[in-house]
């Protein structure tokens, strides 16, 4: 999994456990951690970032997460979101 995102969401992602979590702030940026990203790998980015960088939306593993945490109406959003990507649905505790 690799995250792409705006500095508040990649930080809390990464102080989340997932490392491989970027604050992006170009396409170049963007291009060049693509490269070694893997076919299957599941890619989170935030809305902002893709539309700077569109080269994501050629990635059919992309999940695309609001940059406001006020533009999701719950979990269930976020849980729909992951479900139609990844095709699973995520378990909450």
């Amino acid at each position: 999994m690799i995250v792409f995102g705006i500095k508040r969401f990649a930080l809390g992602l990464r102080f989340a456990g997932i490392a491989k979590s970027y604050a992006v702030s170009s396409q170049g940026q963007v291009t060049e951690l693509l490269k070694d990203v893997a076919a299957d790998e599941l890619i989170i980015a935030n809305q902002s970032i893709v539309e700077m960088a569109p080269v994501l939306q050629n990635y059919k593993n992309l999940i695309v997460i609001p940059d406001s945490p006020e533009e999701l109406s719950g979990m269930q959003d976020l849980k729909q979101i992951i479900k139609s990507v990844a095709g699973v649905e995520l378990e909450v505790l």
